[in-house]
């Protein structure tokens, strides 16, 4: 598994968040707290886009390959 991108992100609330994953085998990206999940298809890019309403630290990672990317950290505005 190649990463690149920071292992952080800080946001504020009320920022548009977009998350893009390029994965050389099936999975499942999740974006835990926000209860989100993005199927990610093998060599295809896809990108999960929301609205952070709500602070605090929030995991993402591939769910089938347990792999941790990195945290959304939420301060409030």
């Amino acid at each position: 598994h190649r990463l690149e991108g920071p292992e952080r992100i800080a946001i504020q609330t009320g920022d548009t968040v977009e998350i893009t994953i390029d994965s050389d085998h099936d999975d499942e990206l999740h974006v835990h707290g926000y209860d989100l999940h993005l199927t990610v298809h093998a060599n295809q890019p896809a990108s999960l886009r929301f609205t952070a309403d709500h602070a605090g630290r929030f995991d993402c990672e591939l769910h089938h390959s347990d792999l941790a990317l990195g945290a959304l950290e939420v301060s409030p505005r």
